[in-house]
């Protein structure tokens, strides 16, 4: 891949990541009662989303769409236990965001993370069969 595309990506990755602290200490400080800042994470993690499917980084894609469609369900959701949880893989990810960029080019670190990304994949699909299944709002349906 043209490496000039993945400098870009990885300035895009890092703007993101800085505006995703600011959410995450917004719900820390309202202690994860400003439900709009769920939504507003997964409006923002969709950006990288968007990108990283472009480039054809599908791990990298899937883990955020699961972060978005999981923030959208913690957006409309009363379970504590649940938005919790979500709270930590919100956390993980802006690990995971903070070194993308610096593995970018050096594909046998890129695949230690991309793994990490595919089970953290699959904490998120438990958690939403386990806290939010009954929760249909996702991205496309705002309701």
């Amino acid at each position: 891949m043209d490496q000039e595309i993945l400098e870009m990506f990885s300035d895009e990755i890092k703007a993101i990541e800085k505006e995703l602290k600011v959410v995450i200490m917004g719900l820390l400080k309202s202690k994860l009662q400003d439900k709009s800042l769920f939504e507003k994470y997964g409006q923002i993690i969709d950006r990288v989303y968007g990108t990283a499917a472009t480039l054809n980084f599908m791990e990298v894609a899937n883990y955020c769409r699961m972060m978005k469609e999981i923030t959208y369900k913690c957006s409309v959701s009363d379970n504590e236990i649940g938005i919790q949880k979500c709270m930590y893989l919100m956390l993980d990810s802006l690990k995971y965001l903070e070194i993308i960029p610096k593995t970018i080019s050096d594909l046998e670190e890129l695949k230690k993370i991309r793994y990490k990304m595919k089970l953290d994949l699959g904490r998120g699909e438990k958690l939403t069969r386990s806290y939010f299944f009954s929760i249909k709002k996702t991205s496309v349906d705002r309701g």
